[in-house]
């Protein structure tokens, strides 16, 4: 099995048993992303993975001359998690999600590169989707409540955003199945 199927198969499972639960208790599901952003405990976990990510990434480049400097990084992230928590704490949480995104794209795009079949292709598509919906979310976080408010008003809407969903989940599912 290609792992290019195998994170295509992943995704389309993970999203559509997202997409079951939204479909299952609606309202449970919108308060719960309604109160998301401003969960501190959230916000400094998501925060913390971010900050070690970005130290293992920074450890395993090679800086040269600069190498004996990385030791640094030991304190620059614990500190950078504290101050972060600290005097950041506006819709952190959120903020954290989508970090985490920007920073798991690079690994999902390394480990579906140089594959034949739609998966590798559907998983690369994903990941840039992903990659401009984070940023979008981080450059203008009150996008988040703003789009589940307007859910939230158009029940109707979510009929086809469930349905457009499952759609994509099938897809998906079926990129991950051509590619085995």
């Amino acid at each position: 099995m290609s792992s290019s199927a195998l994170v295509a198969i992943l995704i389309s499972l993970l999203y559509a048993g997202a997409l079951g639960l939204w479909a299952r208790s609606p309202q449970r599901v919108e308060e719960a992303l309604l109160r998301f952003p401003r969960n501190t405990a959230a916000g400094w976990v998501l925060t913390a993975i971010c900050m070690l990510w970005f130290g293992f990434n920074f450890w395993s480049v090679d800086l040269g001359g600069f190498n004996q400097f990385k030791r640094i990084i030991f304190a620059v992230v614990p500190i950078g998690v504290y101050l972060i928590a600290t005097y950041i704490p506006d819709l952190l949480a959120l903020r954290g999600v989508c970090g985490v995104m920007l920073l798991g794209a690079a690994p999902l795009m390394a480990w579906t590169r140089w594959q034949e079949g739609p998966a590798s292709i559907a998983v690369v598509l994903f990941c840039y989707a992903g990659i401009l919906k984070a940023m979008m979310m981080m450059i203008y976080p009150n996008l988040w409540k703003r789009n589940v408010l307007w859910i939230q008003a158009h029940p109707e809407k979510r009929t086809a955003l469930l349905g457009a969903g499952g759609a994509f989940a099938a897809l998906m599912l079926i990129c991950g199945l051509m590619s085995l």
